[in-house]
């Protein structure tokens, strides 16, 4: 049997398929919309008489949320030097950085005081949320 073109997977199970029946892996294809598309070409040479109107604004960024466990610490649940000069480019851009983590506030502060990558910002005074968000602190560190 012949596909649709924008037909992505979708085959029938095997005696080896770990589920009986029909996999469920059945999805279209669809193109991205004209306006990313043109976004996406605004960079070609020319570009810029095919954008339209349709293309998509870009805000810059004013604050940035991120995970702490796994994404910004490490294994040992130490702060990396990579993660240190991150945050530091992004506070030094002027954009807030607020940690986000299962963490209570105590333990992710001590969390991001590394002798090895020392960030020299105190979080007390930073917005945060912690303890999978029972605990949500403003934009100088109060308690929401």
């Amino acid at each position: 049997m012949r596909r649709p073109s924008g037909w992505v997977g979708g085959a029938a199970s095997s005696p080896s398929s770990p589920r009986g029946g029909r996999l469920d892996t059945h999805a279209w294809y669809e193109p991205p919309r004209a306006a990313f598309t043109t976004v996406a070409a605004g960079n070609a040479p020319g570009a810029a008489d095919a954008i339209s109107d349709d293309t998509v604004d870009i805000v810059p960024a004013t604050v940035v949320f991120s995970d702490v466990d796994g994404t910004l610490l490490n294994s040992e649940g130490k702060l990396s030097a990579t993660s240190c000069d991150a945050i530091r480019s992004v506070l030094d851009k002027g954009v807030m950085f607020v940690p986000a983590t299962g963490k209570c506030r105590a333990g992710a502060l001590a969390a991001f005081e590394s002798d090895e990558a020392p960030l020299g910002v105190d979080f007390g005074k930073l917005p945060g949320v912690y303890c999978n968000g029972l605990q949500v602190f403003g934009r100088t560190g109060e308690l929401v």
